[in-house]
């Protein structure tokens, strides 16, 4: 430890002069006097909160005092080493950014990097990244050479990544730095900086670098920044091809000037998602706009340094008014924007990361917004709602995201984002003004909404008429019903549609019951209704219905019971199946253990699965249609009960009509719908079907079938072909 060689006011005063900034916070002050002293540092502090000065400050002393000295900076990425080099730059410290890039760039110019770095009795920086510790070159100063006498201070940003317990954050580059430790001198001063790591954590990474315990300061500041506003979103727009009207309230519909659009970065999974992004806000802004072409740009690892420069400057000055990037610019990317957008399509990012992204707003201090997009999976649903196998399946992808990251965007107005997040990171809440959408929910509410509508509804227009909105894809819960089975479907709707609209109308209406629900809506409901699980999947299908609010979740039980009858018939029709294929089986099955025995005695090795194949090619279609025949386009099943067309009666209207071809039960899932159909009485008020998860879909039994019958034939084959040696 040394003496300290400056006072905090003078400290102060030499900040705000060689760093250009007016304002100096308390804890720069004092974390910048402990590595003065020439104590080790773990800082933990918000990002955007200023963790540079605090780098800078220990230099810019010995600069004044005429010493000399190397800093290494250890940063996570190409693009920071760059930015983190300029800043020391404008500091008046000489720094070197150290990477591949610029490398081979000084290489081709004749430069040697690390040895202008050696050279020199001043005080300079090194900005390398953590794949640049095992440089060759570099270990002149980091374990002998004469510039290893010179090495004063290591400090390492986001040490959060040195983290080797969470493996969604952990940079395996980072395991450079463990052994650092003792390759270095004593007298090397150690400051580890990060914005997003709890209490233990932070004593584990402190651990694992070497700091030990009672020899180092664990600096630990708010992890809060009251400026921010937190509004997390799930996605309700498709995202697959080149429209995402979940983004179009970035630009505002009446946007005429460059200036209405508030400065925003737009954080993308990928960069071709990022470039899809570019294209649909840009299709959005009037071609009259000045600088429209320059106004929405991209800032990603594809792009040079110089690119990269431009767009920093673009976002600065104001004539970029959205970036879109990628992980690039997670990290220590200053740049001003008053919003930012974490769009996550496909999968979550760890929380560390999201943090480190919604850092990126408003560093300046002046109030900002982070709206947070992710997949509508992540939304959480009651454990009695989980019955479709596509419920299951999200259920399964949210049971392994972090505990935080579910909570977050789930939040209530008792526990709202902010409130989660302080107590992730072990710190009191206190709630500032505006807090997040479930305390302040408005403006944006309101406004947002109502932007994304006049969107929605000036590109429906743009392409003559409604904008057809992708359907979900089966989750494999429904079978897709075959032609005959939609017909019937169709004809049992309009009994339903009949009828309820007959206890909505009065006496003397004259108005079709088409005026209810239209023709070609329950056409579609028939062709699509495999996919209606769960009520969000049947309220897309007939997202066009006026009354869906008032009836949608009656019709979404008949239609649920529907489905469950069919199911049934699917099944009764696969154990008919089966039965023959088991003769099939039986029949193969001599049929390859007469021939091994053949083989045997000829010496040869013959192989009994081939047989197998060509008899089961040889199968005919009348023993595949005797199986399951049709009759005028209805299903029949052998022994079992025929679903006939409804015939009309005049008194209680259209009736399913079940003709029993013997003396098994028809489906009770159907005969609950046939009896209901046949009582007026019964118009409302259905019992809820427990779903199978699709474990009996035919496509899945059939595979499953396919896969046990040839096992079994292989099994038998392999069995019969041993010799007597084996």
């Amino acid at each position: 430890m040394y003496p300290a060689t400056i006072t905090a006011n003078e400290l102060e005063s030499l900040i705000q002069e060689k760093c250009c900034i007016s304002t100096v916070r308390p804890f720069q002050i004092s974390c910048s006097l402990n590595l003065i002293k020439g104590e080790d540092l773990f800082l933990v502090v918000a990002p955007g909160m200023g963790k540079t000065v605090v780098m800078s400050a220990p230099l810019l002393v010995a600069q004044r005092n005429g010493e000399n000295g190397i800093a290494i900076v250890v940063v996570p990425s190409k693009i920071l080493t760059e930015q983190q080099a300029r800043a020391f730059n404008a500091c008046g410290i000489r720094a070197l950014a150290i990477n591949e890039d610029t490398q081979r760039d000084a290489f081709y110019r004749q430069r040697n990097l690390v040895k202008e770095l050696s050279s020199g009795t001043d005080v300079r920086a090194a900005v390398v990244t953590p794949w640049m510790v095992k440089n060759e070159r570099l270990q002149d100063i980091l374990s002998s050479g004469p510039a290893r006498a010179q090495l004063r201070w290591l400090f390492v940003d986001e040490v959060h990544l040195a983290n080797k317990k969470d493996p969604s954050v952990w940079l395996e580059a980072y395991t450079a730095l463990i052994h650092l430790r003792a390759r270095l001198p004593s007298r090397v001063i150690w400051g580890a900086f990060t914005g997003t790591a709890t209490s233990l954590e932070a004593r584990d990474i402190a651990l694992s670098l070497g700091f030990r315990p009672g020899h180092y300061v664990m600096a630990r500041y708010t992890v809060d920044r009251a400026n921010v506003k937190y509004i997390p979103r799930f996605l309700e727009h498709p995202v697959s091809g080149a429209t995402f009207l979940d983004l179009s309230f970035l630009v505002p519909f009446s946007a005429t000037s460059p200036g209405d659009i508030p400065s925003t970065l737009v954080f993308c999974d990928t960069i071709e998602l990022g470039y899809r992004v570019i294209n649909f806000l840009d299709s959005l802004l009037p071609v009259h706009m000045p600088n429209r072409s320059r106004l929405i740009m991209p800032c990603n690892a594809l792009m040079d340094l110089v690119d990269r420069d431009k767009f920093k400057a673009g976002m600065d000055s104001g004539s970029i008014r959205i970036g879109v990037v990628t992980d690039t610019c997670t990290y220590g990317f200053n740049i001003q924007a008053t919003r930012v957008v974490t769009f996550c399509t496909s999968s979550v990012p760890a929380y560390s990361k999201l943090m480190q992204q919604w850092g990126r707003v408003s560093r300046d201090g002046s109030p900002g917004v982070v709206y947070a997009f992710v997949p509508s999976w992540v939304r959480d649903v009651p454990f009695f709602e989980v019955k479709s196998k596509q419920q299951k399946e999200d259920q399964a992808r949210r049971e392994k995201l972090p505990k935080v990251i579910v909570e977050w965007f789930n939040a209530t107005e008792m526990r709202c984002p902010r409130q989660v997040h302080l107590a992730f990171n072990d710190q009191p809440f206190v709630r500032p003004h505006p807090c997040c959408s479930l305390h302040d929910p408005e403006p944006e509410r309101d406004l947002n909404g109502a932007m994304v509508l006049r969107w929605k509804e000036h590109l429906e227009k743009l392409a003559g008429g409604a904008v057809k909105e992708r359907l979900p894809r089966t989750d494999g819960t429904h079978c897709r019903l075959e032609p005959h089975m939609k017909a019937s479907v169709s004809r049992v709707l309009d009994h339903w549609r009949i009828r309820r609209w007959a206890t909505l109308c009065s006496d003397d209406a004259d108005e079709p019951a088409n005026a209810f629900i239209s023709d070609e809506l329950l056409t579609r409901l028939g062709d699509k209704l495999h996919i209606c699980t769960t009520y969000e999947r049947f309220s897309r299908v007939v997202g066009s219905w006026d009354h869906l609010n008032e009836h949608g979740r009656d019709l979404f039980a008949y239609v649920t019971e529907i489905l469950s009858g069919f199911d049934e018939i699917f099944l009764a029709r696969d154990a008919v199946v089966d039965a023959g294929e088991s003769e099939e089986l039986a029949e193969l099955h001599s049929k390859a253990t007469s021939s091994s025995q053949v083989s045997q005695q000829a010496g040869k090795d013959t192989d009994a699965m081939q047989l197998v194949k060509a008899e089961r090619t040889s199968v005919s279609a009348s023993n595949i249609s005797s199986v399951a025949p049709r009759d005028n386009d209805h299903l029949v099943l052998p022994n079992y009960p025929q679903v006939l067309p409804p015939h009309t009666d005049a008194d209680s209207g259209p009736s399913l009509q079940v003709a029993t071809t013997s003396s098994k039960k028809l489906p009770r899932v159907l005969l609950r719908v046939a009896k209901r159909e046949g009582d007026s009485s019964s118009s409302t008020g259905f019992t809820e079907v427990e779903d199978d998860g699709g474990m009996h879909c035919p496509s899945n039994v059939k595979k499953r079938r396919k896969g046990e019958k040839r096992a079994t034939v292989s099994k038998a084959s392999s069995k019969e072909n041993k010799s007597p040696d084996d």
